[in-house]
């Protein structure tokens, strides 16, 4: 005698049995029983519904399309999830051009074109569709991006007024122009303008980009104070920081730790309190703050001197197999209002000029679904 039983349910009673999975996925239990003249014996199985297999394809795409000049290569390189036994096609305006998982888009002729590609296996297949624009190098568009806007810094000081992202420049020459002034100060292929002013007050910097396509202007805003005034050490300061202005976390294990909070501005308030003021004057409790971009923001009751020996101790992970070093940039409160709002000066460290130290680059992070890989 046979019996096939879920949940304690007798479903079957011949010597096999088939089950009908439906399409939601789940995990449960049959209990497999057989009983002869000369005994009875018992096996639980356990059964995993899956979904099928399907490629699914990842590339962050901007929201627009790509726009790319006439005759330039825009390499396309997605993330295929269930890539195995996967068959691809890519076709432009219905007309195939490709059957590898990686393309190269190129065109002579200006224009939109429709790309796709379609992954397939056994199991269904995955579909992705986007827009490239395929323009003239006068239409491209220009785009920079600054840190700020405003620099405030104490007389005698410089201010080093830089964008850390430009796109489609081309032959751009910069011009910078202080104090509404039309005499131009500087002129160059670089955008970076060190500007160290002469006197106190508010002074307008402006920046013009040209190149053998368009204009662009930029103003900026230099706060120039008197010689800051140290806050000295008294018998009620804190060796530890008793502030916390800002902390941004960014995509790792252990973020957002402690807390339940679910939208990012209160978590990362929850994580300053946590670091902060929940364990005051603790110099053991740490605060994970990711990786590539992430920061916590923090600050002192006095002035931290800088006597040339250990004036600021901040611990961080390090284990015989590996550490995980950290940049480290300090201010002073040059404008006096207590807020992080004046200039950052990076702390040179160890290996701040060694062979293959890279700076002023970016990361994007595309966010995907639960239990898909992150796309970088």
């Amino acid at each position: 005698m046979y019996f096939w039983r879920i949940d304690g349910k007798t479903v079957g009673r011949d010597k096999t049995y088939t089950y009908e999975a439906g399409n939601d996925s789940f995990t449960f239990y049959i209990d497999f029983s057989i009983t002869t003249d000369y005994g009875s014996d018992e096996l639980e199985i356990q059964v995993d519904i899956v979904s099928l297999l399907s490629p699914k394809i990842l590339l962050a795409v901007p929201e627009e399309g790509y726009i790319v000049p006439v005759g330039v290569d825009l390499e396309l390189k997605p993330e295929v999830i269930n890539s195995e036994n996967t068959e691809y096609t890519w076709t432009v305006y219905g007309e195939k051009k490709s059957d590898q998982k990686d393309f190269i888009f190129n065109s002579s002729k200006i224009g939109m074109y429709e790309v796709v590609l379609i992954a397939k296996n056994a199991d269904g297949e995955g579909v992705l569709k986007f827009n490239v624009k395929v323009c003239t190098s006068e239409e491209m568009p220009f785009e920079w991006m600054w840190e700020t806007e405003t620099f405030n810094l104490t007389i005698g000081r410089t201010a080093f007024i830089r964008s850390y992202w430009i796109k489609n420049a081309f032959d751009a020459t910069y011009s910078w122009q202080v104090d509404g002034s039309d005499e131009i100060v500087q002129t160059g292929h670089e955008c970076l303008f060190a500007y160290k002013p002469e006197t106190q007050g508010t002074h307008p910097v402006t920046v013009t980009m040209k190149n053998q396509y368009i204009e662009r202007k930029k103003t900026f805003t230099v706060n120039v104070y008197p010689p800051v005034q140290p806050r000295p050490i008294t018998a009620t300061s804190k060796a530890t920081a008793d502030h916390g202005y800002f902390f941004l976390l960014a995509p790792a294990q252990h973020v957002n730790r402690g807390n339940s909070e679910t939208v990012i501005p209160f978590a990362n308030q929850a994580a300053v309190n946590a670091f902060i003021y929940d364990h005051p004057g603790s110099t053991e409790f740490g605060a994970s703050l990711g990786a590539w971009g992430g920061y916590l923001m923090v600050g002192f009751d006095h002035s931290v001197e800088n006597s040339g020996a250990y004036d600021l101790a901040i611990k961080g992970n390090q284990f015989p197999d590996w550490s995980e070093p950290g940049i480290v940039w300090v201010m002073q409160d040059e404008n006096g209002d207590g807020e992080p709002n004046d200039t950052w000066c990076e702390l040179k460290g160890s290996l701040y000029e060694a062979e293959g130290y890279v700076r002023d680059y970016a990361v994007t992070c595309c966010k995907g679904g639960i239990y898909e890989p992150i796309i970088w």
